[in-house]
């Protein structure tokens, strides 16, 4: 595991690469709440919470529909965090299947999977594709000063 702190434009921009095994979903989730708390952005727990099951989603996402997930591959967690702004972003490999973009499902009550973009969906105040020729998700939150009282 590498992590490669750095400044751009002064917003500290952090991130991890992981192997793309199962176990390291918890190792994305815990990078990215570490990452939010000890950043200067000052970033309200309720957004650390959001921050990480969105990462925890995505990361699942990167290890069962990517690349990523094949022997020996990985992904990456970049989280830049700014006062009012956190955005998280997986780099991952590519798709195994080229044709299908990432979509929100909608999961029935019992499915064992199918939830995370639902959830990025609704909790992220914005999110999407990375542009080609990369590949991978991010996701956006923000908070106001009002909003913490």
């Amino acid at each position: 595991m590498t992590q490669n702190p750095r400044q751009t434009a002064l917003v500290p921009t952090c991130s991890v690469r992981l192997p793309g095994t199962g176990e390291n979903v918890v190792e994305a989730r815990r990078f990215t709440v570490t990452t939010l708390r000890e950043t200067e952005a000052d970033v309200p727990e309720d957004v650390v919470d959001r921050a990480e099951l969105l990462a925890s989603g995505l990361a699942t996402n990167a290890i069962r529909h990517t690349r990523s997930g094949d022997d020996g591959e990985s992904f990456v967690v970049v989280v830049i965090a700014e006062p009012g702004l956190v955005r998280v972003t997986v780099r991952t490999g590519e798709p195994r299947d080229p044709a299908r973009a990432p979509v929100v499902r909608h999961a029935t009550p019992l499915a064992e999977s199918g939830r995370g973009l639902a959830l990025v969906d609704t909790l992220a105040d914005e999110w999407g594709e990375l542009p080609w020729p990369e590949c991978g998700v991010f996701f956006q939150l923000t908070w106001t000063e009002d909003s913490r009282r």
